[in-house]
């Protein structure tokens, strides 16, 4: 099977700054250098050349820059009609890599917004992956989202009342607890 994994974009996977979404990403990494998978691994970095992976055959790790964009007052109303605005140069970096490749899942971490852009590109079957309620804040911008994933996938049962009330009474939702494994 195919795999792309979509970090948030905002700290580098491996996470070498540290961040829990980063950090659980190399733990399924870490499982997943066992299995027949290929995985790509997509994510955003301040400095690509800090960061030195020993990739094995079947990961590959794929970074661009990391630009925000200025936090100035037009891009907070501009962020308010389009929310991914500050990640515009990371999703189109993760679009134009995605759409040259035959993936079986793509699992996009903890941005709701990406999700519609990346259904344009591929016909792989997508699942979303959140970690907090920063769903709420851009349910207007998440019409039919549950329809353009295989599965939404929550860290708690608190998560999954908070995506209902967003999104409405869903079937494809999931709680998948965050582990600790050695």
């Amino acid at each position: 099977m195919r795999i792309a994994i979509v970090a948030p974009g905002t700290l580098p996977v491996p996470a070498v700054k540290g961040g829990a979404v980063e950090s659980l990403i190399d733990t399924f990494i870490k499982f997943a250098k066992c299995s027949s998978d290929v995985i790509d691994v997509y994510s955003a970095s301040e400095d690509i050349d800090e960061i030195r992976v020993c990739c094995k055959e079947n990961i590959t790790y794929n970074f661009t820059p990391l630009k925000i964009s200025d936090d100035t007052i037009i891009n907070r109303l501009k962020s308010r009609v389009r929310p991914q605005i500050w990640y515009d140069d990371y999703l189109e970096f993760v679009c134009d890599n995605i759409k040259n490749k035959e993936y079986d899942r793509v699992i996009i971490e903890n941005r709701p917004t990406f999700v519609y852009d990346i259904r344009k590109i591929t016909n792989a079957k997508i699942y979303l992956h959140l970690h907090n309620e920063n769903i709420v804040s851009v349910k207007k911008h998440c019409r039919n989202l549950s329809t353009e994933c295989e599965k939404i996938i929550v860290v708690s049962e608190y998560i999954k009342k908070r995506v209902k009330y967003a999104l409405g009474n869903i079937d494809n939702i999931e709680v998948l607890y965050n582990g600790i494994a050695e």
